[in-house]
């Protein structure tokens, strides 16, 4: 896509700046509440950090929709969810009570069942597999806060902890570059506009929308006994995001290998530093 809108000024590099920006904010208002430092602080972090999921999701299904070798973009992502892992796994069974979520692994889950949907060939059908995955990772996440207990069939640590609201928001991003193709190629006065910036905008709006109906649902679901998963209290900050959304123009911008290499370690390493600078401080 050669041109876009005056406004659309972000690409996919500084996307992801942003989102890794909103999610350290994320994590340290975690870290203030595990250690009970400044709750109305951390607090704010944490409505700032709800911007950050839908951006990544954002990312991914740019990513899926245009990659050339799902196998290794699915390869890099797991490498580094399997990292975060075991740096949560650590810090919460040898240090504290930490039952955090990798974002990680709704990405690569969630990623594999667009994969599947784009394939429509005889491999299609594994699209059971990862939807069965969140689909059980809802499921304990719920009959946990039902019932007052720990599920250990399914330890938290190896659960898509946004699981339908990381799918749905995959499902709608994807789907909406589609709804847009068939709105522009609805009659001859619009058809010319597909693969232009007109198409790229309409996306994005598209996909603007469809995080505040999926937001909006989940925020609603919050009321629903168990069903509180997603930080109901806040969870609709997110739809700020989509402001993002209408910015970005559809490019990849700065891609150089060791920019790549380093968003994946940022995932692990910042867990681990904000640990060690928290545990410094409150000794």
């Amino acid at each position: 896509m050669s041109k876009h809108y005056s406004w659309q000024i972000l690409n996919g590099f500084y996307l992801k700046i942003i989102a890794f920006i909103l999610m350290t904010f994320d994590h340290i208002g975690v870290f203030m509440e595990m250690y009970g430092n400044s709750l109305e602080v951390a607090h704010i972090f944490r409505i700032i950090g709800r911007l950050a999921f839908p951006l990544f999701i954002f990312l991914m299904v740019e990513g899926v929709r245009h990659t050339k070798n799902y196998g290794k973009y699915a390869l890099r992502l797991g490498i580094v969810a399997v990292a975060v892992l075991i740096a949560e796994v650590v810090i919460h069974y040898c240090f504290m009570e930490m039952n955090a979520y990798s974002p990680l692994l709704d990405l690569l889950a969630c990623s594999c069942v667009l994969y599947l949907l784009k394939r429509k060939d005889k491999w299609t059908w594994l699209v059971i597999l990862p939807l069965a995955y969140i689909g059980l990772s809802f499921t304990a996440d719920v009959l946990e806060n039902i019932n007052n207990i720990t599920i250990h069939w399914l330890p938290f640590y190896l659960r898509a902890g946004y699981s339908i609201l990381g799918l749905l928001l995959s499902i709608t991003f994807y789907y909406s570059n589609h709804l847009a193709r068939i709105f522009l190629n609805s009659s001859d006065s619009t058809k010319a506009f597909t693969d232009t910036e007109v198409e790229r905008n309409v996306t994005n709006i598209l996909s603007a929308f469809f995080l505040f109906v999926v937001s909006l649902g989940m925020y609603l679901l919050s009321f629903v006994n168990g069903c509180d998963l997603y930080y109901g209290g806040i969870i609709m900050w997110g739809i700020l995001s989509g402001a993002f959304f209408v910015l970005y123009n559809g490019t990849r911008g700065y891609n150089k290998t060791w920019f790549q290499y380093g968003s994946y370690l940022y995932f692990p390493l910042h867990i681990v530093i904000l640990f060690v600078i928290f545990m410094i401080i409150n000794r």
